[in-house]
């Protein structure tokens, strides 16, 4: 399966067109207690071992360094790591350009989903299910700083554009929850639907966009006006989303279930919410990564071990690069 992906991989390398960026890509291999790194240039992939079921990745935004969240192996039950747990969750810290070194680990506790830095890099915001909270914790003292309560069972997050409110999806009380960064404390919470689990901000950060996993929908939320817009149906299962760099298409990842695995995205007119095309990718399209050119979107399997890489311009997989088991969140740059 492995050596059937990474030759599809080479071979599409060939494929003219655009001239775009080769990027580096990250991905959070939850089922399998590693990270996979996708040198484009090279056409390449290698895999890192973890000392924990990772679930989400992101970079600080000098691109320096990898913040990685997840439970220990054996706390974790079945894909997603949401089982039973008595130690709590991690967050690694790793040297993007050499992910071989030792990785630092910082024990926060609890039940861990996604992490977000701020644009300093000293701060990080992670979601913690079992205590119903964001976790602010301090890079330099490696400490969790403070802890915002917000609505039942948060899991995905994003910063605003300009860096000054937090979304926070709510999967259980189907609302999103808006925190004041600087000020470090929730100023509204939105009702939006059914199973929220990731957010993400237009670029001008006049519309939040929340993926609704229990009723095959994505919400438009208006921040300022902290009011429910729209709702556009999608495939089934979406999980994680994100909006291109122009503004002008939101990407949605179909999971669909373990039963009946999603296949494809939904790629949607970030102003209109009118369906533009639903190219077809591996098999539980989960995480979303658009990288800084804008023109190709990283998408995670969850059920199919691999990345597809989607050109925005054609709205076709150009390329499908081999993981480990599970692949989760994924970062690209």
């Amino acid at each position: 399966m492995q050596s059937r992906l990474l030759a599809l991989a080479l071979t599409s390398a060939l494929f003219a067109g655009t001239p775009v960026m080769a990027a580096t890509v990250y991905v959070a291999n939850e089922g399998a207690g590693s990270l996979t790194i996708i040198d484009e240039d090279a056409a390449s992939t290698r895999t890192v071992a973890l000392e924990v079921l990772p679930h989400n990745v992101d970079l600080t935004p000098d691109g320096k360094s990898l913040l990685i969240v997840g439970m220990p192996a054996g706390q974790a039950h079945g894909h997603g790591g949401h089982g039973g747990h008595d130690e709590g969750g991690r967050l690694l810290v790793l040297d993007a350009l050499n992910p071989d070194a030792p990785a630092i680990p910082i024990a926060i506790g609890g039940h861990l989903a996604h992490v977000v830095p701020d644009a300093s890099g000293k701060w990080v915001f992670i979601t913690d299910a079992d205590s119903h909270a964001v976790l602010v914790v301090d890079l330099v003292t490696r400490r969790v700083a403070e802890r915002i309560a917000v609505g039942r069972y948060p899991h995905g997050l994003r910063l605003s554009p300009d860096g000054r409110s937090l979304a926070v999806a709510n999967r259980d009380s189907g609302d999103v929850s808006l925190i004041d960064v600087q000020r470090r404390k929730e100023v509204a919470r939105i009702a939006v639907g059914k199973k929220p689990v990731q957010v993400a901000f237009a670029p001008d950060g006049q519309r939040l966009f929340v993926s609704l996993s229990g009723e095959d929908a994505v919400a438009a939320v208006d921040p300022r006006q902290r009011s429910l817009l729209d709702t556009y149906p999608v495939g089934p299962g979406p999980i994680q989303l994100s909006v291109s760099p122009d503004g002008k298409q939101l990407v949605v990842a179909n999971q669909g279930s373990a039963q009946a695995p999603g296949h494809s995205l939904s790629v949607l007119d970030a102003r209109s919410g009118r369906l533009l095309a639903s190219p077809e990718v591996g098999k539980g399209a989960h995480g979303v990564s658009i990288a800084e050119g804008g023109s190709r979107a990283y998408i995670s399997n969850a059920f199919d071990a691999s990345v597809s890489v989607v050109d925005l311009n054609s709205h076709r997989e150009l390329t499908r690069y081999p993981t480990a088991a599970g692949p989760n969140g994924i970062v690209a740059r």
